[in-house]
């Protein structure tokens, strides 16, 4: 899940993409772990690769949640 913010939170975007998507960085990550591990080993997912590759799930524009129509159609159907 990645969230992204701007004009003080008027504008709010939530993505999503699976792990195995990214999984080209975690194994970078993981060939240059240090050992021993420090306090800090922060890494993150470049914010334009985000934008192209994780799926939009909702915006929330002031205080106003509007969802996508590919969340929408997308959404599992319930059995009854």
């Amino acid at each position: 899940m990645f969230f992204d913010h701007r004009d003080n939170l008027r504008q709010v975007e939530l993505r999503y993409a699976h792990g195995s998507a990214m999984k080209k960085f975690f194994q970078k990550w993981l060939e240059e772990y240090p050992d021993p591990y420090p306090q800090r080993y922060r890494k993150n997912i470049p914010f334009n690769w985000v934008k192209k590759n994780a799926t939009l799930l909702m915006t929330l524009k002031d205080g106003e949640v509007t969802y996508p129509e590919t969340a929408i159609r997308s959404a599992p159907k319930a059995k009854i």
